[in-house]
């Protein structure tokens, strides 16, 4: 089932805003000062974006997955990309609430790896929804 284009439009505007901060985030962390008022900066960025990008995938849940399961389309694709979208969830929760470094540093490095996957995951979606139209 295709998606009206503000919706599809304004899913891709915030994921590109989660994923460039997120990248933006790993370089100041990992290349950068970690302290660095910019890395905070993209922090916040990254969890309002990823806040919004949460709130268009609920609308995608209920608007477009259904129509697309019961036509049998994409749903290995579509099942990774939601799948993904659940782990990066849990493992952000687990990074604002979890109170263990091992927790967190497990999490984390499962969040950005999983995080950066997304992008062609993501892609891969979109494109075989397009072969199938």
């Amino acid at each position: 089932m295709r998606l009206p284009a503000s919706l599809r439009r304004s899913f891709y505007g915030a994921a590109a805003l989660v994923a460039a901060s997120g990248v933006a985030w790993l370089a100041f962390h990992y290349l950068g000062r970690p302290a660095d008022a910019a890395a905070a900066w993209a922090l916040e960025i990254h969890g309002g974006a990823a806040m919004l990008l949460l709130f268009l995938a609920g609308a995608l849940f209920w608007l477009h997955a259904p129509g697309a399961w019961n036509e049998r389309k994409n749903r290995l694709s579509g099942g990774f990309v939601g799948g993904t979208l659940a782990v990066l969830t849990l493992t952000a929760y687990l990074l604002y609430y979890a109170s263990g470094e091992a927790v967190r540093s497990g999490a984390s490095v499962v969040h950005w790896a999983l995080g950066i996957a997304a992008l062609p995951l993501g892609y891969v979606h979109v494109v075989l929804g397009r072969r199938t139209r």
